[in-house]
């Protein structure tokens, strides 16, 4: 088991950004996201 298996599900962070683009109204949704992906959000928020 690689440690890049983990990382497969997750979509690229460039292609989050490109699909809120279009959505400016989400961008709540685009921070939890980017938490999702990137994990460097506190949960507790």
């Amino acid at each position: 088991m690689t440690v890049t298996s983990c990382n497969i599900q997750k979509p690229n962070l460039g292609e989050v950004i490109e699909k809120y683009k279009e959505f400016p109204g989400s961008l709540l949704d685009l921070l939890h996201e980017v938490q999702e992906i990137d994990g460097y959000l506190s949960r507790d928020v």
